[in-house]
């Protein structure tokens, strides 16, 4: 029978074996964020919440809210929309 330390090396062997990146990955992931805005402070996330939407989107999105879920940062449950 194994021991906890042994069991814990095992799965930290698999573990790393199914996970490991290939050369380059970190880098290559910092590049694709880049290239598509998802680094903070580039103004992606103030032009989502700052330019206009139209009629449409605001319906469809009433109606995927999902109801019985916790307040936003607004203090406003979904129900109440």
């Amino acid at each position: 029978m194994m021991d906890k330390m042994e069991i814990a090396s095992k799965f930290i062997t698999f573990y790393l074996a199914q996970h490991k990146l290939e050369p380059n990955q970190k880098k290559k992931e910092k590049i694709h964020r880049k290239q598509n805005g998802a680094n903070r402070g580039d103004g992606h996330l103030e032009d989502l919440f700052t330019k206009e939407f139209t009629m449409e989107e605001l319906k469809e999105a009433i109606k995927n809210i999902s109801n019985k879920k916790q307040s936003g940062p607004d203090k406003i449950f979904p129900e109440f929309i």
